[in-house]
Order: C-alpha cells, then sequence, then structure tokens
C-alpha cells in the first residue's frame, strides 16, 4: 500500500520560515506552515509527499525535504525559478509499488476542464494531481484528478473578512479556499482512495472519494 500526500500552493518567502535552531537547520514546520501538530505525521510519514508548484523559495523547499526526503515537486509561477537545488520541472511523473502511474503538475488547465482530462491523457497517468487554482478538487472518471486546494494557512485565517468579499454583482472576489491539503491511497489491489483534509478542522473531517483504477 502506498499513502501519498500532496500540498500546493504554500507560497513561503524566507521571512515566513520559523526555526526551533536556525543554526542546527531545525525548522518549526507547525509554526511555518500554520497547521495543528497533529498533521504533522501525516506529511513525515507518506510514502510520497507531493507539492503541486508555488512553493516560493529555496528555504520553504529545503524545509519540505527535511520533513520528508520524498518529496516530489513541480513549477509554479511565484518566484519558483530561486528554486535551483535542485531546479523545478514543469510537470514530473512517478510509478507506485502497485503499478500506478502518477503525475504532477502545477497547471492543468486555462480555460476548460476538459484541458485536465487531457494533460492527464496526454501525460499517461492514472493520478494527476495539480494546484494553482487554489480550491481543493477530485474527479474522477478514467483518470482521477487531484488539486490539493490552498495549503497556506496563515493568509486564509487573517483574511477572514475578504473570504466573504463581493464585487457589485455579488461574485464572490476572494480566490483562496480554506486550507486544505489532499491524502491518496493505493491499495495493492490498484484501488485509489483520495480525500481532502481541511488544516484547520479534524483530520477525520473530509471528503472522501474512491475510485478503482
Amino acid at each position: 500500500m502506498t499513502k501519498i500526500i500532496a500540498l500546493s500552493d504554500t507560497h513561503l518567502d524566507d521571512v515566513d520560515i520559523k526555526w526551533i535552531d536556525k543554526d542546527k537547520k531545525k525548522y518549526d514546520y507547525a509554526k511555518t506552515l500554520g497547521i495543528d501538530e497533529k498533521f504533522l505525521p501525516f506529511l513525515k510519514n507518506a510514502d510520497y509527499l507531493l507539492h503541486a508548484g508555488d512553493i516560493q523559495c529555496q528555504t520553504a523547499y529545503n524545509m519540505l525535504k527535511n520533513l520528508n526526503s520524498k518529496l516530489i515537486a513541480v513549477k509554479g509561477y511565484q518566484n519558483d525559478d530561486d528554486i535551483n537545488n535542485p531546479a523545478l520541472p514543469p510537470d514530473d511523473l512517478f510509478t507506485t509499488d502497485e503499478g500506478v502511474r502518477v503525475g504532477l503538475v502545477h497547471r492543468a488547465f486555462a480555460e476548460t476542464f476538459n484541458e485536465a482530462v487531457k494533460k492527464a491523457k496526454d501525460m499517461d497517468v492514472q493520478v494527476l494531481v495539480f494546484g494553482h487554482i487554489h480550491h481543493p478538487l477530485i474527479a474522477k472518471g478514467e483518470r482521477m484528478l487531484i488539486c490539493p486546494g490552498y495549503s497556506r494557512t496563515i493568509v486564509s485565517e487573517l483574511d477572514s473578512k475578504a473570504i466573504n468579499a463581493t464585487n457589485s454583482k455579488g461574485t464572490p472576489t476572494y480566490r483562496n479556499s480554506l486550507p486544505s491539503m489532499a491524502q491518496i491511497t493505493i491499495e495493492s489491489s490498484g484501488f485509489i482512495r483520495a480525500m481532502i483534509i481541511p488544516l484547520k478542522y479534524s483530520p477525520t473531517d473530509y471528503q472522501l472519494i474512491a475510485y478503482k483504477g
């Protein structure tokens, strides 16, 4: 069985990194990510930790790599060119021990969701994880498409007033969802389970979709 945790759009600058001991490179993961300590085992013990882009700085990448050495990340738009150790690819894919191909990209579609379906087909993956839209999503069909959502919690809390803001037509203007991550479990049979886990609530309070690939 393979367990995967996926994050996206953490948007962490150097000033956002919290340290227990900077000289010894001891990070305060929970305070930096703005999450409860109880969520850290999800990230630390995953067989793969995915980040679908917009990590934003090398220090944040190093922190996530230190948290889980099986980090796989792709390039987003927000200063990810500054991450050069290693340089991040625009997309990546890997095959689990169960033979399931998983793809990772930052932006899966520009206008229509069908572009994301085509991207998964072009990459020849059963699961495509993507970011950029700042909203969690799980869609199943011939392929499973997953967006972890907006994985930075601090901005969402400070922007609590903006969350309910609308324009003159009553359309919501706040782009970010409440913070979340995705967990993907692939059983030995090839059965795939995906769930969205809100990062400010109980880790058992999630949406669950199962898909047999």
